[in-house]
């Protein structure tokens, strides 16, 4: 059904089936095989043909700052959903996180890290090019740059917005336009994804 992800990017690698995907309001049926790029805050959704083979990579946005921080290079490409006939790169650097996923070697966190990067670079090169980044789009980075520094200081949706000297309405505007979610609830969402992220790769507790 249709969906969207305020803080993830996602990419499918479609190997084998038939897929017909809608993003945006567009409706596409690619010829498989094929690589599809979505960006967070992009509506989407799938129909897919009954043993239909592929992967998803799903990525939290803050957690790649090379990838979709304002100063890389990959950003523009990125930015923007998109669909590209499936290269041996992209194919082999999809299997190799698969192997490292499913692996208990040492170091695995980092070297999935490593490989998801090599990915989103094979992904951006085989993108067409797409429009520079928007207004809104920048106001949401430095939107997440403020709440990944104040996230533990309590801050409220009035805060956030004298720090980007924007009207607590004029912040609502775009975070409803570019991930559909209310300012607060952005926030909320934040916080809850830090709370989980402590929990997977921490030893604290809930209540912590």
């Amino acid at each position: 059904a249709p969906h969207r992800h305020p803080n993830l990017h996602q990419i499918f690698v479609l190997l084998g089936g038939q897929a017909q995907i809608r993003i945006d309001g567009t409706n596409q049926t690619p010829a498989l095989p094929f690589v599809l790029s979505v960006p967070r805050g992009a509506v989407h959704s799938f129909t897919f043909a009954q043993g239909t083979e592929g992967f998803v990579l799903t990525l939290p946005v803050t957690e790649f700052p090379a990838a979709f921080g304002e100063a890389s290079a990959l950003r523009t490409r990125l930015s923007a959903w998109g669909t590209a006939p499936l290269s041996e790169e992209v194919r082999d650097a999809v299997l190799a996180i698969s192997a490292e996923h499913h692996g208990e070697a040492r170091d695995r966190a980092v070297m999935l890290h490593a490989r998801a990067m090599q990915l989103l670079c094979h992904v951006a090169r085989g993108l067409p090019d797409t429009v520079a980044p928007t207004s809104i789009d920048k106001h949401m980075e430095r939107f997440d740059a403020e709440i990944r520094s104040h996230l533990r200081d309590h801050w409220t949706l009035k805060d956030y917005s004298a720090a980007l000297m924007i009207t607590p309405t004029h912040l609502n505007r775009i975070t409803r336009q570019s991930v559909g979610l209310s300012a607060a609830r952005y926030i909320e969402a934040r916080l809850f994804h830090e709370a989980c992220r402590l929990l997977a790769y921490t030893r604290m507790g809930v209540a912590e």
